[in-house]
């Protein structure tokens, strides 16, 4: 039997295997996997030796649905080493097929030229000094990026001297990165809000845009290292805060090797069974990839009331200094864990609380945060306090936080597609991204914070989430709507499904917990399904409008008919 080919990446930071730059080769076999990972270190000890690798390490996963294999490369040839770990995994598929491996003269023929034609070994000596030196470096068409924001020393590649480069008046400026499966994109815009209100020049990157100083420089997902890349190398900035994806986090790794702080918003189910990722607890192990980019003088911000992410740190696997909030432990409880902490977060009296070894602050009242809405939004809470948390490590003040929290708006303006909410007449319509289980179940519970005499709901699903259906039906169903909208996702069907399969899916697993069909509504995509719900309104009505598509044109139609009443 033939086996398959394999899908190579480059591995640009610290990434799941290893800290230093590399490349990672995605194998989709489920047979002799144990020998398969044993061979690929035989070929990789026999042929990168003869390819100019004096630094030979090599990593692998194993999981129900395949290998991943990787080894460092040298940070100016990872592109040409993604040809190289290709061809090792072609001589072992020749050597299992037909019995012979590949030649050492058949790989120098065909990867020496692609190696020397991206070989630079002044960019490799200038990265190696950086890191050495605890700089961030980055490259990209040409230009080099030594630290980071205004601090940063930049120069085309072809006119550096490495004597002459003022490494004494280099700096990176303070950077926080923020992961986890729910409230990435709210704490970074929350976090970014704060720091703008005290005054410093904000750098940030988002599943939505790249913005600098409060304003849009380029749209698009840039949640991973293209969009911190887009971030740290701009002059103007003075803090930077970036979210970083799973896909980056797996995928490419980390495009900044030092950082200020580094949190995990939460683990939940999204995404298993992709990149090795098979339980939350491999969800977790990925997403702390962050943490190893912390700083030897930063800290690893960590979520008390997260189970996985507990489990990690209990397990002595999350290193260096720490931070630690919850919205669930006491003063009291909370006091233990500032013998190793900076500092800790927590909720006292109904205010938000930072305290240190000598003193304690103040914030807000957990109820005077609009984003919190009025305590009700349970996973805001718990946003505000990772943002507070952030916000002091980028330098803020406890004063300019507290005032920072209580002038952000969880509007279209300042927080886009998460838990907007707008009063169309005597009813309630709330625009939020809701993508997965854990993040419906959050907005269904704010929802309660509107008494709805009626709650109407419209989701859809993407195709690389149909494995969470029967649980966000189950949710649902929960909450006793009086209607359910189906939505299609016509653009996020992502290859694993065909037009009406996820809405069926979606139905036949609401039917299945007991909801009528006479209640089921279908609509081809979330701006129809939206507009169908806002026709149907009725005094008391609250309608959660889960939307992944169409958001600005959504909010558009209902800031329309909030007009007309």
């Amino acid at each position: 039997m033939a086996l398959p080919e394999g899908y190579s990446k480059r591995l640009i930071g610290p990434n799941l295997f290893f800290k230093k730059t590399g490349t990672v080769l995605d194998i989709p076999v489920t047979e002799d996997q144990r020998k398969i990972v044993g061979l690929f270190k035989q070929e990789t000890a026999r042929i990168l030796p003869e390819l100019g690798w004096t630094d030979i390490h090599t990593a692998h996963k194993i999981y129900n649905n395949g290998i991943r294999v990787a080894f460092i490369s040298p940070f100016d040839i990872t592109l040409a080493s993604c040809d190289v770990i290709d061809f090792i995994w072609a001589s072992i598929r020749q050597f299992l097929e037909l019995g012979s491996y590949k030649t050492i003269n058949e790989a120098e023929a065909l990867l020496l030229p692609i190696i020397e034609k991206e070989e630079n070994l002044t960019l490799r000596a200038i990265y190696t000094e950086a890191t050495d030196r605890g700089f961030n470096i980055f490259f990209d068409e040409g230009l080099v990026t030594i630290g980071s924001g205004k601090f940063a020393y930049q120069a085309h590649i072809a006119e550096i001297e490495s004597k002459k480069i003022p490494w004494d008046k280099i700096k990176d400026i303070p950077i926080v990165l923020v992961t986890g499966t729910n409230g990435k994109t709210t704490t970074v815009r929350v976090t970014s809000f704060i720091c703008q209100h005290a005054k410093k020049v904000v750098g940030y990157c988002s599943t939505d845009w790249v913005m600098i100083d409060g304003k849009i420089i380029d749209r698009g997902d840039f949640s991973g290292p293209s969009g911190n890349r887009h971030v740290l190398t701009n002059p103007n900035v003075d803090v930077a805060v970036l979210e970083v994806a799973r896909g980056g986090l797996c995928g490419r790794g980390l495009a900044n090797t030092n950082v200020t702080a580094a949190t995990i918003s939460n683990i939940s189910i999204d995404h298993l069974g992709m990149d090795g990722i098979e339980t939350l607890k491999d969800l977790c192990e990925a997403k702390s990839i962050v943490y190893s980019a912390v700083e030897n003088s930063g800290h690893a911000i960590i979520n008390l009331d997260d189970f996985y992410i507990v489990e990690r740190y209990k397990a002595g696997l999350i290193k260096g200094k720490k931070v630690f909030f919850s919205q669930k432990l006491s003063e009291s409880e909370m006091q233990s864990y500032l013998n190793e902490a900076a500092f800790i977060c927590f909720i006292k009296d109904g205010n938000f609380m930072l305290k240190t070894a000598s003193k304690t602050h103040s914030i807000a009242k957990v109820k005077e945060v609009p984003l919190t809405v009025k305590g009700f939004a349970k996973h805001n809470v718990e946003n505000a306090l990772n943002a507070i948390a952030l916000s002091y490590e980028l330098g803020c003040e406890p004063t300019e936080i507290g005032s920072g929290l209580l002038a952000f708006q969880s509007n279209d303006e300042e927080n886009l597609g998460r838990a907007n909410v707008y009063n169309i007449g005597e009813a309630t319509v709330i625009v939020d991204f809701a993508h997965n289980s854990a993040g419906l179940e959050a907005i269904l519970e704010m929802s309660k914070a509107y008494s709805p005499k009626c709650l109407k709901i419209m989701w859809g699903q993407t195709g690389d989430r149909m494995d969470m259906i029967d649980e966000m039906a189950r949710i649902t169903v929960h909450y006793k709507p009086s209607q359910v909208v189906i939505n299609e996702e016509e653009h996020y069907l992502r290859g694993q499904a065909v037009i009406g399969q996820i809405p069926k899916m979606i139905e036949n697993s609401l039917l299945k917990n007991g909801y009528k069909k006479s209640k089921i509504h279908h609509v081809e995509n979330a701006l129809i399904g939206a507009n169908y719900v806002l026709n149907n309104l009725n005094p008391g009505d609250v309608c959660v409008l889960c939307v992944h598509d169409y958001t600005e044109e959504v909010i558009s139609s209902i800031k329309a008919i909030a007009k007309k009443v």
